[in-house]
């Protein structure tokens, strides 16, 4: 006789009775008995989606099934008891994840093959992946293990259990929880703490290895926290993931309190999230039943008896061991004592604090690293020196955009805060002072062009440092203090250098009227190797002295505030304006048709050379109307030369916003001379985007994609080119001898005239 199963509700499901007959010992155990606070309920939405196979088959002692590991169709099934399980061939149309309702004994069958390793050879025959049978889902450890009867059962591990997919909690623990709830009586700390007898512990570790609850065994509340205890334990990765041992042996030496919860609700957060829903859920257990105590029992000594008990199973070492150290004990009692179940969270983490700070920062965890998208400005500071919290481009984004949010001086005092703040003894106290001091010193190498001509901002950092005690605790801290006193003389040196510049340039203005002696060059008795090579280095010195301030805020719209960047535009218009004097001051078809052949031939070098700024400023050139329309020079231009000119044109193709370009640049190293015309049209469009969200919160996101736009050009000046200045041709090209652009179009009519419709 077939007997068909429906998919009952993981979460909901109860302890079932035997199939017939009641059974005293069964227990029934409802969601609706978990406070809210302990467990996230499904939403209704969720309700209705298509339930997990969860069959409950009952033995002759009354256990019931818990859904525990992830069967071989990647699906998490349930694991179960029954004697003499017949044995039979698996094939492809038994294995099928599409079931519904499955004939009992085919079904049994088929989750014996995946548990029993002698017919395990059958299922490897259907599936190509035959470890992701054997492992459970773990690729680190090894899937088997023998329990206390000798059989051989999965490694528990909660990326294997079986998990409610709205909550990530395994079904086991929230059954285990329930218990307690079902019984106001056994809302009473004294349960979880009483060891209870050790005859006990073999029931117990079979029933947390097994997923098997067996009621007739749970003789009161003290032998459901034994089962609690066993399943903690019985966690090959503890329910506190053992990689964060050693971040919570450094957070453990801080002894500041409020950097204490700061480093420890980023720590909570940095775990993944189907690890960080259990243990959630769990302390917000612990916390609840802690407050019940007996008379005897104050809530305090309730919490250290709770934490001496279930620290040293919940937190361990990678190795397992927590002999010798209290750090399981002292941590555990940290967590409760501030853990606060109220609160309203969306990250899974109660700790005091948590549900304030998710208000001020918002950010998401991608592979163990966290990508900030909003934050207050104190958050995004804050976050620089928080050790434990680790997205790699915050510090860098926040120096190069800070000015989008608080000005470089309130920024460098914040630092200068945290130091003093910080100074006495202890080794997190040194270590705060060495990041504070750490970050203006990256500021001050990587981002000094924008605080050129900041007097202010040095002014401060010098007054700070000679106020500073000597000698400084650690030889770092002197190092550093030296590295920011030369860095200032640099800055001294440099602005006087610019100073001089400028006095020179307004002399050289006054003698504008003395002719400089330019030498007479014809453009067709150069090499295009040479001339590519001076172009490139005069593009990549102008390139190399834009600051990044100038690119904020749309300052390059004005020539007084983006001065350097409106030098590199003149010169690109520059070059492309000699390329169309050159071709119209000769008469003959042949010689202008020789003159776009050679320019071709100077573009093609400079796009060897990474030089896309000056290849684009000569194409544009040839592009240019005075030029595109001289249809009989064109028809002279060798087809050689036309496929090279094609191939430019291509990648400079404007379809799909330079999609050629883009691809192109991709691929290259440094030196290079990026097109400067592209940074400010994908500025423009990101300067549309507010800097601050709706509810007041920095759009660091933007911030980001700012900085990641700019970073084309910090790459492009890593690396100098290696040839040198010729400089009788590099004064040729800074001094050319260019027709007036409205002079343009009315000679090239006059080399070629219009033809007669």
């Amino acid at each position: 006789k077939k007997e068909s199963f429906t998919k009952p509700n993981p979460i909901t499901n109860s302890l079932s009775k035997s199939e017939g007959n009641e059974s005293s010992s069964s227990i029934s155990i409802m969601t609706s008995s978990i406070p809210p606070s302990l467990l996230f309920q499904p939403s209704e939405k969720a309700k209705e989606k298509e339930n997990l196979l969860t069959p409950m088959i009952v033995g002759s002692n009354s256990a019931v099934s818990s859904p525990l590991l992830i069967g071989p169709f990647g699906k998490k099934n349930s694991s179960f008891v029954e004697s003499n399980p017949p044995k039979i061939e698996t094939n492809a149309s038994q294995t099928s994840s599409k079931f519904r309702t499955m004939d009992r004994s085919k079904f049994n069958a088929l989750l014996d093959a995946f548990r029993n390793p002698s017919t395990k050879g059958t299922l490897s025959k259907n599936y190509s992946n035959a470890s992701s049978i054997s492992s459970f889902g773990s690729n680190s450890l090894d899937s088997k293990r023998k329990n206390s009867m000798g059989n051989e059962t999965a490694v528990l591990s909660l990326d294997i259990l079986a998990s409610d997919p709205e909550t990530n909690i395994p079904i086991f623990l929230s059954k285990i929880v329930g218990l307690f709830f079902e019984r106001d009586e056994w809302m009473n700390s004294t349960f979880l703490t009483d060891p209870g007898m050790e005859s006990e512990i073999p029931r117990m570790k079979e029933m947390a290895v097994s997923g098997i609850i067996q009621t007739s065994s749970l003789f009161n509340a003290s032998s459901v926290g034994n089962l609690l205890c066993q399943f903690l334990e019985e966690l090959v990765d503890p329910i506190f993931p053992s990689k964060f041992w050693a971040k919570l042996a450094v957070w453990s030496e801080i002894d500041d309190e409020e950097w204490k919860l700061i480093c420890l609700r980023t720590l909570f957060m940095s775990i993944p999230k189907y690890q960080l829903c259990p243990l959630n859920f769990v302390y917000n257990f612990l916390h609840s039943i802690s407050n019940e105590t007996s008379g005897k029992t104050s809530i305090e000594e309730s919490k250290r008896e709770i934490a001496r008990r279930f620290g040293p199973v919940m937190i361990r070492a990678p190795d397992g061991r927590t002999v010798g150290t209290d750090l399981s004990f002292r941590s555990c009692l940290y967590f409760l004592s501030n853990w606060d179940s109220s609160q309203c969270v969306s990250r899974f983490c109660n700790l005091r604090g948590a549900s304030e700070e998710e208000s001020l920062l918002k950010y998401e965890m991608r592979d163990g690293i966290h990508i900030t998208l909003y934050g207050t400005p104190s958050k995004l500071i804050e976050k620089t020196i928080d050790e434990f919290y680790y997205d790699p481009g915050l510090l860098d984004i926040l120096l190069n955009t800070h000015q989008y949010f608080i000005e470089s001086v309130d920024l460098l005092s914040r630092f200068l805060q945290v130091y003093t703040s910080n100074i006495g003894k202890g080794n997190w106290r040194e270590k705060m002072r060495i990041r504070a001091f750490s970050n203006i010193k990256q500021w001050l190498k990587d981002h000094s062009e924008g605080l050129r001509g900041n007097n202010q901002f040095f002014e401060m950092l010098m007054d700070f440092l000679k106020r500073l005690p000597s000698p400084l605790p650690t030889k770092q801290e002197e190092n550093f203090v030296s590295y920011f006193k030369a860095s200032f003389s640099l800055m001294k040196q440099n602005i006087a250098q610019e100073t001089r510049e400028l006095k020179r340039k307004a002399s050289s203005r006054l003698l504008s009227g003395m002719k400089i002696e330019i030498p007479d060059i014809q453009v067709l008795e150069l090499d295009p190797k040479s001339v590519a090579e001076q172009i490139t280095l005069i593009d990549f010195s102008l390139l190399r002295c834009i600051p990044s301030n100038e690119l904020y805020h749309k300052n390059f719209d004005e020539s007084r505030t983006s001065p350097h960047f409106t030098s590199m535009v003149e010169r690109f218009n520059q070059w492309s304006m000699w390329v169309v004097s050159e071709v119209l001051r000769n008469e003959k078809v042949t010689i202008r048709s020789f003159v776009i052949s050679h320019f071709i031939k100077i573009a093609n070098q400079c796009k060897k050379l990474n030089n896309f700024n000056g290849c684009y400023a000569i194409i544009a050139g040839l592009n240019y109307s005075s030029i595109s329309r001289l249809q009989r020079t064109w028809e002279k231009v060798s087809k050689k030369h036309m496929i090279k000119y094609n191939r430019l044109c291509h990648l400079f193709d404007m379809s799909f916003n330079f999609k050629n370009y883009r691809e192109a640049l991709q691929s290259l190293q440094p030196p290079m001379v990026v097109y400067l015309g592209l940074i400010p049209k994908d500025l423009t469009a990101l300067e549309e985007v507010s800097t601050f969200n709706h509810e007041g919160l920095v759009n660091f996101d933007k911030l980001r994609s700012l900085r990641k736009i700019l970073q084309t050009l910090q790459e492009c000046k890593a690396k100098d080119y290696s040839f040198e200045v010729q400089p009788e041709l590099a004064t040729y090209l800074k001094h050319l001898n260019l027709m007036r652009k409205e002079d343009t179009f009315e000679l090239s009519l006059l080399r070629e005239p219009r033809r007669p419709k």
